[in-house]
């Protein structure tokens, strides 16, 4: 049994938490893990995963870069690809923007030759089954299905912190 709390303690330390807090106004334990793709020679591949766990709620919000400027409608979805890590079958979870957002515009290079997109921010609740969905699979893709579809590939160092954030945002 101490074998077993030892193991399990150590198994939770590897989790890295942006932070772990206790919410002021409603009391409730408030926890967030972020999980960051960042190529400064191209900016469209860009995405970062927050996993928030507040109070007995989960939410993920995906902030990423996007051509146009559109703003995101409640009800906006995403879709992450994943691989079953036990008999390697695709599973597509969508998931919904929980309210509406405006881009934020930003424009890159110079006055000769200059380059403008959205940066987007879309949260979305999740469950604990969609969260173990992620925890045990390998994500592949994340599909934005705004205005158009746009997809966001994910490599498989960034698959792995990934899995590693929905199982750890559920301890």
């Amino acid at each position: 049994m101490l074998f077993m709390c030892i193991a399990m303690q150590a198994y939770s330390q590897k989790c890295k938490f942006e932070y772990k807090k206790i919410d002021k106004f409603t009391g409730e334990y408030t926890q967030r893990i972020k999980v960051r793709n960042h190529n400064p020679f191209n900016v469209m591949a860009f995405w970062q995963f927050y996993f928030d766990k507040m109070g007995n709620n989960y939410e993920i919000t995906l902030i990423t870069t996007l051509t146009g400027q559109l703003p995101i409608q409640q009800g906006d979805s995403i879709i992450i690809k994943t691989v079953s890590d036990v008999d390697g079958t695709s599973h597509f979870l969508t998931l919904y923007a929980s309210q509406y957002s405006s881009p934020t515009r930003v424009a890159v290079g110079n006055s000769n030759q200059a380059f403008e997109y959205g940066e987007y921010t879309i949260k979305c609740a999740v469950t604990e089954e969609q969260l173990k969905l992620l925890a045990s699979s390998t994500a592949e893709v994340i599909r934005i299905a705004i205005n158009q579809n746009t997809d966001k590939e994910i490599s498989a160092a960034k698959a792995k912190e990934i899995k590693k954030a929905a199982d750890c945002i559920m301890q």
